[in-house]
């Protein structure tokens, strides 16, 4: 592999790297906020809570993956996070 097909490997995986930080973020930082929402987490201790949310999230990143592949397969080379080579 020369430079050039090395140096872009790197920057498509910074780019998904990225994209599953920032989707972890968002999903958890969405299970905390509808937390208050229901009453058995309203009772528990915080971290107890937390672990709850980090649950739920992990839950939402499966479907998340899911959908992800889904548009990857069928969304052909219109997909942005897939680069199509050419050879």
């Amino acid at each position: 592999m020369n430079e050039t097909g090395r140096t872009k490997m790197v920057h498509e995986t910074g780019r998904w790297i990225a994209v599953i930080l920032v989707t972890v973020a968002l999903h958890f930082a969405w299970e905390m906020a509808q937390g208050s929402l229901f009453r058995p987490i309203q009772s528990m201790p915080f971290w107890r809570a937390t672990a709850w949310c980090a649950r739920a999230t992990a839950g939402d990143l499966v479907i998340t993956t899911i959908a992800f592949s889904a548009a990857a397969i069928f969304g052909g080379p219109h997909w942005p996070l897939i680069t199509r080579r050419l050879s």
